[in-house]
């Protein structure tokens, strides 16, 4: 469960226990922080010079000072102060884990933790749902799960999270990589092993946990992972269970009466409802989210260039509408409005690099196939060289996850709970960290990307 490192022999305990970190992130949060404070403090000073020498974390470092130089015009001072720990320390961190996790099977390593990690969330959710157990437990210092009776908003699993959407996106991370693991143990020929039958058994109890969110992205998220790997993989029974199912929520939410009225017999309110929006007729304008953006865009073109200070737009929002609301539901129109324009471009233009280059990887690098036909591999197979096809996948499937993180902060903001933050984070900075520090990969080479 606890892999060593695989080429830095100094590194080999910053990496342990980050790995002890991952497996208690979601549960013993408490602890979490401290193994990947000192991972990262190690890690931080054993390859400073990489560090400092890394192009990318550079410019997160003149995106931090910026954000800093942004308190000077705040609204208020002190909460624009107390919002720089929401961004800073994880620049830091992504510098630190980019020199610390370099290696193709740290990423598969680092998938699985995070996908068993999510089945105590789940089984937390599902208790909690069913009316097993409730909140709040606590236990001081180490546990602090809110565990809503009935969920947080009613009737939404939130387990051990303080709202659905964070449950909501851990567990759709969670579920990517474990896709992403299961193509793995195919193209390992482990497809009738117990650890094939146990891998996919875990996932029940996630996707049902994450269905019973409620959340639209989530659902989404879920969706689009399944249809790309089936697509890549030539699962065609799983791309056509997909789309089917697609089809069939979509028409019972959207479609004319003629068509949606024999649907809803077959599909829940609860899906069609939540989809159209009519399990919540007649809310306030200032819950939607077309007129929170609309209000962000105002702010970003009252104040473009410095912002109104981290963490003002909840008080902004309040005094305007008389709703308290934290933030905007899309995080690069938050920083937008917060840290002004220079601040949102500069990080929509870092990440976009560090993914893009990781794209542009995958593309040149795809192991090549045998005898395709049409849009799928021959008998699903997307290359018959496992020292290539492993690694490849490795990259690919945390690829897939950070893009699940893009899609939950385009209509929501999660990083106030910093397990999410961190998350993110360390799937982009492992993402980096390969791409990097380990360029010379070759098909013949199963050690290197």
């Amino acid at each position: 469960m606890i892999q060593g490192h695989p080429t830095a022999a100094d590194l080999d305990g910053p990496w342990r226990w980050g790995q002890w970190g991952l497996l208690l992130l979601p549960l013993v949060p408490s602890i979490a922080a401290l193994l990947w404070f000192g991972a990262m403090a190690v890690t931080t000073r054993r390859r400073w010079d990489r560090v400092r020498r890394d192009r990318l974390v550079q410019g997160f470092g003149l995106l931090g000072l910026w954000m800093a130089l942004t308190t000077i015009w705040a609204t208020d001072r002190g909460a624009a102060l107390l919002g720089l720990a929401n961004f800073l320390p994880y620049f830091w961190a992504f510098g630190a884990i980019a020199q610390l996790i370099t290696h193709p099977a740290q990423l598969r390593h680092l998938g699985r933790l995070i996908y068993w990690s999510a089945l105590p969330v789940a089984i937390l959710g599902l208790g909690q749902m069913g009316g097993l157990w409730a909140g709040p437990i606590q236990v001081p210092g180490l546990i602090d799960w809110p565990l809503a009776a009935g969920g947080l908003p009613l009737g939404r699993l939130s387990a051990s999270f303080g709202y659905t959407n964070g449950a909501a996106c851990y567990l759709a991370i969670a579920l990517c990589l474990g896709l992403g693991e299961g193509a793995i143990l195919l193209r390992q020929g482990q497809g009738r092993s117990w650890r094939w039958g146990l891998h996919w058994a875990a996932a029940v109890p996630v996707a049902i946990a994450l269905v019973w969110t409620h959340s639209r992205m989530g659902w989404g998220v879920l969706g689009a992972a399944g249809l790309i790997y089936g697509l890549l993989l030539g699962w065609r029974s799983l791309v056509a269970a997909i789309l089917g199912l697609v089809g069939l929520v979509a028409g019972s939410a959207f479609g004319p009466d003629a068509i949606a009225q024999p649907l809803r017999r077959v599909v829940p309110e609860i899906i069609w409802g939540r989809l159209n929006d009519s399990l919540y007729p007649d809310r306030p304008v200032a819950t939607l989210r077309w007129f929170q953006w609309y209000f962000s865009g105002k702010l970003i073109a009252l104040k473009p260039l410095t912002g109104w200070g981290l963490r003002s737009f909840e008080g902004i929002y309040q005094q305007q509408t008389g709703l308290w609301l934290g933030h905007p539901h899309n995080l690069l129109l938050m920083v937008a409005a917060e840290t002004g324009l220079p601040g949102a471009i500069a990080l929509g233009v870092l990440v976009a690099v560090a993914l893009g280059r990781a794209v542009h990887w995958l593309i040149q690098n795809r192991p090549a196939e045998r005898n395709p036909k049409g849009p799928f591999p021959e008998n699903g197979g997307l290359g018959r060289d496992r020292a290539a096809v492993v690694p490849w996948l490795s990259l690919f499937s945390i690829a897939i996850a950070f893009g699940a993180t893009v899609a939950f902060h385009s209509t929501d903001v999660l990083l106030f709970d910093w397990r999410i933050n961190l998350v993110g984070w360390l799937l982009l900075a492992g993402l980096w960290g390969n791409l990097t520090n380990a360029m010379a990969f070759t098909p013949r080479s199963r050690d290197r990307l």
